[in-house]
């Protein structure tokens, strides 16, 4: 026999799993987010956490001489993959991260955009992931405050890749 746990309206939420904490989630703090972080001289970011390692420039920047370089594009989302494969990062590894992935980069108390300091290119607008919303929206997050947002594929966001 089951039991009534909450509302009937909070168990559908927990079956589809949007249930508070269902989500992905930014790092805690700033400082346990810099902390986590190790920037290496070839404009890559090591997440000590994850394991990943994220390209430090937004895409269509280059990493010369210890900055990023170069102009940031702010594409739709499938002139961005497009970009990606034409940039040879793609070659190297490099992709779109998933929704958890980009939200664990952030932290709301680093103010905006709400990465560390560290990370020079981020701009506090929307950047994309490879993480679809429903039909036709791909996930996004807005790095003013690290939270996420659905967005119409024909819409344009910045873009941050990972390997």
């Amino acid at each position: 026999m089951l039991q009534k746990r909450g509302s009937s309206f909070a168990m559908a939420l927990a079956v589809l799993g949007l249930a508070a904490g269902a989500t992905a989630q930014a790092a805690d703090s700033c400082a346990a987010l810099t902390a986590r972080l190790v920037f290496q001289a070839n404009g890559t970011v090591t997440d000590r956490a994850t394991g990943l390692t994220w390209f430090r420039c937004n895409l269509g920047q280059d990493w010369v001489g210890g900055v990023c370089t170069g102009t940031s594009a702010r594409l739709d989302y499938a002139s961005s993959q497009d970009l990606l494969a034409s940039s040879g990062l793609q070659a190297q590894g490099y992709r779109l991260p998933k929704l958890s992935e980009l939200l664990a980069i952030t932290a709301s108390d680093c103010g905006e955009p709400a990465v560390t300091r560290g990370w020079q290119a981020s701009v506090s607008g929307f950047y994309w992931t490879a993480s679809e919303a429903f039909g036709g929206f791909q996930n996004t997050v807005l790095m003013t405050n690290g939270e996420e947002y659905p967005m119409s594929l024909t819409a344009t966001a910045w873009t941050l890749v990972v390997k």
